[in-house]
């Protein structure tokens, strides 16, 4: 004849609490992963804006670009995507971000590349937990644009901001004219 152990309530309430934490916990870094793979994929498209941080009236939205990633959600925020957009080989970019709570972000580096498998950088590395408020971003487009051959302008090319441990932020398009 079998017994059986009668197992405390708090035990159980304790192993549906840690089942419970590890799924989500699962589906937040699939989240982060898919996000991660849509930041690898090709340029394609820009969200234009004018050299003072506006957007172009009749201007092309890129829904794609400038989305903050499932583990930064709530932490940090584009507040002002890259601009201008298109930029001229000899501007500069800006990206105007908002960290919204200390010690969410922890170190920054802005890659770009117009193939996925060439990355170029990293263009901007800020060391350090982020403090709370506005930061932005500046990138000179001769950093990561190539300025021989005609083909060369006007092309596309991907942003990607990562924290400090190499996890993806956001990422939008630029072009460079």
């Amino acid at each position: 004849m079998k017994s059986f152990v009668a197992v405390p309530n708090i035990f159980k309430f304790y192993l549906i609490f840690v089942l419970v934490f590890t799924l989500i916990s699962c589906s937040e870094s699939e989240a982060q992963r898919e996000f991660e793979n849509q930041a690898f994929s090709q340029p394609s498209g820009i969200t234009e804006m004018t050299p003072n941080g506006g957007p172009v009236d009749n201007g092309e939205n890129d829904p794609d670009d400038w989305r903050i990633a499932p583990d930064f959600q709530g932490s940090i925020s584009i507040e002002t995507p890259a601009y201008p957009n298109p930029v001229s080989f000899s501007g500069e970019i800006e990206i105007l971000a908002s960290v919204n709570s200390f010690g969410a972000v922890n170190g920054l580096q802005v890659y770009a590349f117009q193939q996925p498998t060439q990355p170029r950088g990293p263009l901007v590395i800020i060391d350090g937990q982020l403090e709370t408020g506005f930061k932005t971003i500046h990138i000179d487009p001769e950093t990561f644009a190539s300025s021989t051959g005609a083909g060369n302008f006007g092309n596309l090319y991907r942003i990607i901001i990562y924290d400090g441990s190499g996890n993806v932020i956001s990422y939008g398009d630029v072009q460079v004219q």
